[in-house]
């Protein structure tokens, strides 16, 4: 692999780039090879571009025949960077896309010798995107490391801290970046908030109440919304993120109430698209707080007002149930599921009753929901199946005794 590492160098570095009429990539096919690859760019300063595909996919073989056969996609990339191709389901390929998190094919990455990603594109992708996003990484890779020296030693000006925090924002996003922009717009200069640049900032990292942008932002509601930097909806949008992750963190409910009142004045949303909005605020909050008697009273609310009640809360019932082990939200989700029932009894409801009861390992009363349906069915077929199902948790049912009787014999 060494002796073509060498050879794959001296086509990248000394290789007339007019002549190259498509991209040259180097297969890397094992550990190994990986390796030599990261020596190969720490030892050249480079970045790698790294395509993760499969043969199997359309779209990578398209790209291969079209899209890597740009002439001047294949000078950028073999000018500046070390192109290097990965079988993504390759057993290879499968261990290195689960350390990077690769979800589909194609995946293309810019990577540092460091093994940072500094840009991932997913799925087919034009040349000029290719090429624009080679050259955010580039400056990522090149001007980030300065900015943060200077940062660090205390020298950095406001124009500098705007470059710093939009590299982060590249790079890391907008939760990583934000005490960078903290610091900026907490500096003492007027000029911080009438700049254009720190106005953009403002909107794509939004605020939420409490914090003095947010409070900057309330008292001069009127002005910002005339001025072309300042778009709203990407606003609201933002700050509204941004508000959930605080609340959820901080279990803090009382921060969505003041968010109800004063962050929908940047929405112009209708008032019942607003009440879906909020509804659906503090569903999430409880689901992602774990508050799930809290839960069950929302979903009760919000299903009294539906056009049909026993069917929301059917539907959140069976969202648990698929979704979450634990004891209290299983528990709720029967609430639900039982509540839903008494207003219209389904065999599939049931089913989904029966399956919480499982997974809690309360197997009488698991057996009890589908013999209550089994009386309700007529058709043999059915009946049939209902017995398989009994059938088939008694059995887990007594497996499950056998491991409780095995360790105990062990203990």
């Amino acid at each position: 692999m060494r002796l073509l590492l060498s050879v794959a160098l001296i086509i990248i570095l000394h290789l007339d780039a007019q002549a190259q009429r498509r991209v040259r990539f180097i297969e890397v096919d094992n550990i190994e090879e990986w390796e030599d690859i990261l020596e190969l760019s720490r030892n050249n300063k480079r970045l790698m571009f790294i395509n993760v595909c499969s043969p199997w996919s359309e779209v990578c073989t398209y790209m291969r025949s079209n899209t890597f056969r740009d002439r001047e996609l294949a000078r950028f990339l073999g000018n500046d960077y070390i192109p290097v191709y990965i079988q993504g389901d390759s057993e290879f390929g499968s261990v290195w896309s689960d350390r990077y998190d690769v979800s589909a094919f194609p995946m293309m990455f810019y990577m540092t010798p460091g093994e940072r990603i500094v840009a991932r594109l997913e799925g087919f992708q034009e040349t000029a995107t290719i090429m624009d996003s080679g050259k955010r990484a580039m400056t990522v890779y090149r001007e980030y490391p300065r900015l943060r020296r200077a940062y660090i030693e205390g020298g950095l000006s406001p124009k500098g801290f705007r470059e710093l925090i939009n590299l982060e924002l590249a790079n890391e996003g907008p939760e990583s970046a934000r005490p960078l922009f903290n610091e900026l717009i907490s500096g003492k200069s007027k000029d911080l908030w009438s700049n254009p640049e720190n106005l953009k900032l403002i909107v794509t990292f939004g605020s939420a109440p409490g914090e003095d942008i947010f409070s900057y932002v309330i008292e001069n509601r009127e002005q910002l919304l005339m001025n072309d930097n300042f778009n709203k909806e990407t606003y609201f949008e933002n700050s509204f993120n941004h508000t959930m992750a605080i609340a959820v963190k901080n279990k803090d409910i009382n921060l969505l109430k003041r968010a109800e009142e004063q962050l929908f004045l940047f929405t112009d949303l209708n008032s019942n698209e607003q009440r879906e909005m909020i509804a659906e605020m503090y569903r999430t909050f409880h689901l992602q707080t774990g508050d799930w008697n809290a839960f069950r009273e929302h979903v009760e609310m919000m299903a009294n007002s539906a056009s049909s009640e026993e069917t929301v809360l059917a539907l959140e019932a069976r969202f648990i149930i698929e979704n979450f082990l634990e004891p209290d939200a299983l528990n709720a989700a029967i609430k639900l599921m039982r509540k839903s029932i008494d207003m219209r009894d389904r065999f599939t409801k049931r089913q989904y009753l029966a399956d919480a009861y499982l997974k809690l390992k309360d197997f009488d009363k698991a057996v009890a929901v589908l013999e209550e349906a089994k009386e309700k069915i007529r058709d043999p077929y059915d009946q049939y199946e209902v017995n398989e199902l009994i059938r088939r948790i008694r059995q887990f049912e007594r497996e499950e005794q056998s491991k409780q009787n095995e360790k105990k014999s062990g203990e």
